[in-house]
């Protein structure tokens, strides 16, 4: 994932508001991610390895942009803690779970 991390705006020692614009930058990605997500769960596995992880699995195994969505997400969530943490106002992230994870 090519996003901003936490561990990054730490590091550069970001204020509030680039803190924001990286989490609204993500914004995008995240769902795009639970779209994309939401599709392969409907589709065929395409591979047998995946096949076996949805049957034998927890709900959104082998489900490679589920994925995508969760590293998405655990960047997000941990650009709003620095939020908290700095005292700033945190961001409404607004994209829920998958539906699929919600059965």
């Amino acid at each position: 994932m090519a996003g901003a991390t936490a561990r990054e705006a730490r590091k550069q020692n970001w204020g509030c508001d680039k803190i924001k614009g990286a989490i609204a930058a993500l914004i995008p990605t995240l769902a795009a991610a639970k779209e994309r997500a939401e599709k392969e769960e409907e589709k065929m596995a395409p591979t047998l390895e995946r096949l076996f992880a949805r049957l034998s699995g927890p709900p959104g195994d082998g489900n490679a942009a589920l994925v995508e969505f969760r590293e998405t997400r655990r960047d997000t969530d941990q650009l709003n803690d620095l939020l908290r943490e700095k005292g700033c106002a945190t961001y409404v992230i607004g994209v829920d779970d998958p539906a699929f994870l919600k059965r």
